[in-house]
């Protein structure tokens, strides 16, 4: 049979839908027209009736072409010889002796390329081999260096390099030797899947990857990794502070680690010198596997305010090679103010809840849980918990005054008398019941207590209690107070029906003589809350003990604002404010190269923001050199972003303000570390199954170093074409040919049966 086509041009069909389908249409469709429009035009002359039918049926016949999508395939032969690729990873992590035999993994890429090197010789009979090396950049050279020195491993950069520098039609395969690992920082950090899916769809060439290094770190290599530092960034001044972190070690069973917490000596002011002092005892770990991770956790009391350095520092061990991430560094603002306080109280779950006041970080609450009701052994109390100085409030429940002793309750006075305060809450033993009648707390309570209303541990008066429930509110002279605020249930502060009710309360009866406030009470006004100020110390006495059903009604935020409220006016805290200029990081770690946003703003003396105030800021940065940060808003919103992070080391971010032309208040400040992170080293495993993916998504193999040999050969026992061919799609149906000639065939049928009064 004849071919009417030459070699090299072959017809080619791909119907728009299947076959099947495209064949039932075409016939349905031709069906229609010769017989539907065959009816309409009957009454017309013959000639007429041939145009318009054959008119609309050429119509229906172009339709039906191009429903099958007709093309011509030309095959041209590119005389050029081709390329095939060899791109291998030479960064740090290769340096790792993971490889077979003791290898590293660079030496085991030098030694595959060494090994085959005959069979690469023999396709390059056939092909030119291109070497490429890559780690944050990527470079074409002659041979693969004799050291792996690259600072990260930007894999996604390479294969982006790759996709825009190889010609498509040139390239028949890329080999790609990797760790299979990606370790880069900006700009170097182009995801390295999303680069593959790029490189697929300009490139027909497939990419084979050849893994190295262990996915499984092992005894080879020894690291002692600080991570997981956990620490409130705003601390108060002589409170307690816990100090956490997470200790990785890697290839290092059964050995002991030292641990330190490491505190900023302010001062210690000269640059030269180490300023970080000891600032705990050293911890001892002991690790049991090969990779152990290992919780501590530190306490730390700052005496001062200020802003303090801290560091959690593992101490090398011998033979270990990276230890910049033995250190995990970040900075801890101590505000003058906080406050210390005790709790003493039976066990309830009154207690349980106020305590969860003690989890802000300006205000410790170290409670004594009090056994005294038919206990072998009761609670004694400690004289250290009256120590002058030691506690700034003392919160008393249900507690009878012999628990104390003569001695703690005196010595709890004279704290009171020197500006320290003191609540008593409700209960069956407390007040009167509990014998305070007759001691040095008669005079500092606000309410009256008589000594025949003391009754023995194992004793209830009811008629000293209120045993319905009733509902706590404030007295107008209350609402206005600080203690009382509670704006999120009422501007008005009469939302306060909204909470549930107390479960009954003590009789209080306030002291007539005297400046006992009562601030809160029931719906029959029986006094529930009363103050008294003794100038400088202050006292409380509250008649309930169940404000935790507050918390388990779903008002914890309420519940805690009160106490929270509490606490400060008995502190003579009421009234304490913040500086007028302010900024705040959202972190005090960052990556180098990480945006670093923080916000700033002023408000006035009653802690009101301010809207008319000019901000400048800028970023000081390691050797003190400065970078301006245009302020920016959204609303009532001042922020700011600081991008040229790149150099490791201590910044310090600075706000300053001007109002109607004159400075405001001081400068705010706030420091921040970019740590100096080993990326390359952090965390050296290898990553097997992103070379896996990068072969498959080009229709490549990934292979081991055992399987090179093998591959190569079968390449080449296929043949590698020195000519390489394109294939060039002629298309019969997508053009302006077939829509100029589909225009002009119903035009003209428009017309003529317009002319025949048909339209």
């Amino acid at each position: 049979m004849y071919d009417i086509f030459p070699d090299n041009l072959q017809p080619r069909i791909e119907p728009i839908w299947p076959w099947p389908v495209v064949v039932v249409v075409s016939v349905l469709l031709l069906v229609i027209v010769l017989r539907s429009y065959r009816q309409r035009v009957a009454h017309l002359s013959r000639g007429t009736r041939f145009w318009l039918l054959g008119l609309r049926t050429v119509a229906a016949l172009l339709l039906i072409w191009a429903m099958f999508r007709p093309s011509l395939v030309l095959t041209e032969t590119d005389e050029r010889a081709g390329q095939l690729v060899l791109v291998h990873e030479n960064s740090r992590s290769l340096d790792l002796a993971d490889g077979p035999g003791g290898l590293t993994r660079w030496e085991t890429i030098l030694k595959i390329l060494a090994d085959n090197q005959d069979l690469l010789d023999q396709i390059k009979e056939k092909v030119e081999v291109v070497h490429y090396e890559f780690n944050s950049e990527i470079t074409q050279v002659d041979k693969p260096s004799s050291a792996a020195d690259g600072e990260m491993t930007a894999i996604g950069h390479a294969l982006e390099y790759l996709t825009r520098t190889l010609q498509p039609d040139v390239v028949t395969g890329v080999f790609l030797f990797s760790d299979g690992a990606q370790r880069a920082l900006p700009p170097f950090d182009i995801d390295p899947r999303g680069a593959v899916r790029q490189y697929r769809a300009a490139h027909n060439a497939p990419i084979h990857t050849v893994g190295v290094g262990s996915s499984s770190l092992t005894d080879s290599t020894m690291d002692q990794i600080a991570e997981n530092l956990k620490v409130n960034p705003t601390v108060f001044e002589k409170n307690q502070v816990l100090v956490g972190a997470n200790i990785r070690a890697l290839g290092v069973a059964n050995r002991d680690l030292t641990v330190k917490l490491m505190v900023e000596d302010p001062s210690i002011r000269d640059p030269n010198k180490n300023n970080m002092k000891l600032a705990a005892p050293a911890q001892k770990l002991r690790t049991t596997r090969t990779q152990d991770v290992l919780p501590v956790e530190f306490t730390w009391t700052p005496q001062y305010a200020g802003e303090y350095k801290i560091s959690i520092e593992v101490e090398p061990l011998e033979g270990e090679l990276i230890t910049t991430n033995n250190v995990l560094t970040t900075f801890v603002t101590v505000l003058k103010g906080g406050l210390s306080v005790a709790y003493f109280d039976v066990w309830r779950p009154e207690m349980g809840k106020l305590a969860e006041v003690g989890r802000s970080p300006d205000i410790q609450i170290d409670r004594q849980i009090v056994r005294y009701r038919g206990e072998a052994e009761p609670t004694k109390i400690q004289d250290e918990w009256f120590e002058p100085g030691r506690y700034d409030v003392y919160i008393i429940g249900d507690v009878p005054a012999k628990v104390f002793g003569e001695r703690n309750l005196r010595r709890l006075a004279e704290a009171v008398s020197q500006g320290a305060g003191l609540i008593m809450t409700g209960g069956f033993h407390s007040f009167g019941a509990g014998g305070y009648a007759t001691t040095p707390l008669q005079d500092l309570l606000p309410v009256v207590m008589y000594p025949t209303e003391i009754l023995n541990e194992d004793e209830l008066d009811e008629s000293l209690q209120i045993s319905n429930p009733v509902q706590m509110l404030p007295t107008a002279e209350g609402r206005g107070d600080f203690v009382m605020r509670m704006g999120n249930l009422g501007d008005d502060n009469t939302g306060w029906e909204q909470l549930p009710k107390l479960e009954g309360a003590t009789k209080l009866t306030p002291k007539k003589l005297g400046l006992a406030r009562v601030l809160a009470e029931t719906e029959t006004q029986q006094p529930l809350l009363i103050a008294q100020e003794y100038n400088p110390g202050r006292v409380m006495a509250f008649a309930g003990d169940t404000t935790y059903l507050w918390y388990l009604a779903g008002f914890a935020k309420e519940h805690q604002q009160f106490w929270r409220q509490v606490i400060l006016w008995l502190a003579n805290k009421d009234s304490q404010g913040d500086d007028s200029v302010w900024v705040k990081l959202e972190g005090r770690r960052f990556r180098p190269g990480q945006k670093v946003p923080f916000t700033f703003g002023a408000r006035d003396e009653e802690g009101k923001p301010l809207t008319d105030v000019e901000f400048q800021t800028q970023v000081v940065g390691p050797e003190d050199k400065r970078y301006p940060v245009a302020p920016q808003r959204s609303g009532d919103l001042n922020f700011g972003e600081f991008a040229e992070s790149a150099l490791p080391g201590e910044y310090r971010v600075e706000v300053s303000a001007v109002r109607n032309g004159k400075p405001l208040g001081y400068s705010a400040k706030a420091r921040f570390v970019v740590f100096e992170q080993d990326l390359e080293m952090y965390n050296p495993a290898a990553d097997p199954s992103l070379l896996q993916e990068i072969s498959s998504v080009t229709q490549g193999r990934f292979l081991l170093p055992e399987d090179f040999r093998g591959f190569l050969e079968e390449l080449i026992d296929k043949g590698i074409n020195r000519q390489l061919t394109q294939n060039k799609v002629v298309s019969l149906w997508d053009n302006w040919i077939l829509l100029v000639c589909f225009v002009g065939v119903m035009s003209t049928e428009w017309f003529l049966r317009k002319k025949q009064g048909m339209v």
